[in-house]
């Protein structure tokens, strides 16, 4: 594999993370928008472990 090929290939698959990532956070502040609130970035561990418990709002 070239070099050329290899860049390419790097930033095809960055490009499609932060697609699913944006996706992933649309789906997040529908479901439960406080957890946008308290945490900026939910990819975070510790944002990761209260979406773990907590995956929906509570009304």
């Amino acid at each position: 594999m070239n070099i050329s090929l290899t860049v390419i290939t790097k930033k095809s698959l960055m490009d499609k993370t932060k697609t699913i990532k944006r996706v992933i956070s649309a789906v997040i502040a529908t479901v439960n928008p406080e957890i946008i609130r308290v945490f900026p970035n939910i990819f975070m561990k510790t944002a990761l472990e209260v979406i773990k418990v907590y995956p929906t709002a509570t009304i």
